[in-house]
């Protein structure tokens, strides 16, 4: 094997671990934030959130900026 085929397998291989580590990031950052949400860990949901995030109701029309949202759901639970 040359150093161009040696050099192209080591990429790929790379990059596919790379992408395999990046996707069991994401949906630990999924599970967290459903776990959060079911348990009314509001703190840690809204921390997980960037400040510019909008929440995505269930209606087309509804759309919550994150401090909005938060309003409601603080009131929501106990």
């Amino acid at each position: 094997m040359n150093r161009i085929e040696l050099f192209t397998a080591a990429l790929l291989f790379i990059t596919h671990l790379a992408a395999q580590l990046g996707e069991a990031a994401d949906a630990d950052v999924l599970d967290r934030y459903h776990r959060a949400a079911a348990t009314a860990d509001w703190d840690f949901y809204f921390d997980l959130l960037s400040e510019d995030a909008v929440f995505l109701g269930t209606d087309v029309s509804e759309r919550w900026p994150k401090a909005v949202f938060r309003e409601y759901a603080d009131g929501r639970s106990s």
